[in-house]
């Protein structure tokens, strides 16, 4: 099933309940405000897993996690994240900007000042 059908599932079930006093949802005024496709390529090797993401819109983001069975071993495994960074030339942040919020800022800027003023990023 598509995405965008459950939505439209979920929510028509949603006006269907007794919460629909409250909140009632046009199906046809429901457009979604951001498209977008992600292609994921996955490595894994002496226990460290590499997530790429690759977006259709340009925006590029990677995961870099060591797997460990002992909590004793954060700091080898941290070294170790910060070792195959360097071996491939990628920058790292704590945080990074997620796919969604590049794409509203990139395409929809009232909408990402809305959403930034409303939850204070």
């Amino acid at each position: 099933m598509l995405i965008r059908q459950h939505v439209y599932r979920v929510i028509a079930g949603f006006n269907n309940t007794e919460h629909s006093t409250e909140h009632s949802y046009d199906l046809e005024q429901l457009v979604p405000y951001a498209e977008l496709t992600t292609q994921r390529l996955e490595y894994e090797a002496d226990q460290v897993v590499i997530d790429l993401d690759r977006t259709d819109f340009g925006y590029n983001v990677g995961e870099i996690e060591v797997v460990s069975s002992c909590s004793d071993d954060l700091q080898s495994g941290v070294e170790n994240v910060q070792r195959v960074a360097a071996l491939l030339d990628v920058q790292t942040v704590d945080r990074p900007r997620s796919k969604l919020m590049t794409y509203v800022s990139i395409h929809n800027k009232a909408l990402r000042d809305k959403i930034y003023s409303l939850f204070k990023f």
